[in-house]
């Protein structure tokens, strides 16, 4: 799969380093991916020595990503990810990986501050990825992967953006400064600046890992270096696992 990238550039990439692990195969078929200054560095069964994210899926889901099957939204719902030192255990990725995070549970009650948000996150690792979030009473009630029934709100920016939000590199107006875009009746979108600037929500989002910066990474190369290479790879390969 490392010869199926040779030659393919992604212009302004950055540097990331993860390792794909199959679950419920030992050893198991793991693959790392090394990406660095624009170009897709390795891509070959093994580890990683230095990764910066372990990415945990069956064998059957692991096919399904790779052929394409599944869109960005539905590939991070097979996913799960884990520090490589073993650190952490499986935990979801980005960006449902907030919704894990116990500082939520310190957002204040507004009564009457109920919003549901929209948001689509283009450049996604596989694709672009849909993600709701809802607020009742100023607290978060829900989140999804997918698409909400009748958001009030609309969010779009990069995967990598919202990841640099959360990290507090960047703030909202640099997103809309560079091709970020909101939708929604003036009300709501105050509402929803202030749930999401409240220092409770700021520090929720700082809490959470390191999937984020590396899955956005990586998004930036999938349209134009990962997926093609991905598509070479397995116009050759038999089916799914299990499949007759």
């Amino acid at each position: 799969m490392r010869t199926a990238a040779d030659g393919r550039v992604c212009e302004g990439g950055l540097d990331a380093r993860a390792n794909s692990v199959v679950d419920g195969a030992e050893p198991g078929p793991d693959w790392t991916l090394a990406v660095a200054g624009g170009r897709v560095e390795e891509w070959a069964p093994g580890r990683h020595g230095a990764a910066d994210l372990e990415c945990r899926l069956t064998l059957a889901d692991a096919w399904h990503l790779h052929a394409g099957d599944v869109d960005g939204t539905g590939a991070l719902r097979r996913l799960r990810v884990a520090a490589p030192d073993g650190s952490t255990g499986d935990h979801a990725p980005s960006p449902m990986d907030l919704g894990e995070q116990p500082e939520l549970d310190d957002l204040p009650a507004i009564p009457g501050a109920t919003l549901d948000v929209q948001y689509r996150y283009w450049a996604g690792p596989w694709g672009p990825v849909e993600f709701g979030v809802s607020f009742h009473d100023g607290r978060v009630s829900s989140m999804v992967l997918g698409e909400l029934d009748e958001p009030d709100v609309g969010v779009w920016c990069t995967f990598f953006q919202m990841a640099q939000v959360r990290r507090g590199g960047i703030g909202v107006l640099d997103v809309l400064a560079d091709g970020g875009q909101l939708d929604g009746p003036e009300g709501a979108l105050a509402l929803l600046a202030g749930l999401s600037e409240s220092p409770e929500f700021r520090r929720a989002e700082a809490a959470c890992g390191p999937s984020g910066y590396v899955l956005g990474v990586l998004g930036q190369y999938h349209e134009d270096v990962l997926a093609p290479a991905c598509a070479t790879v397995m116009a050759d390969t038999a089916g799914p696992p299990g499949a007759t």
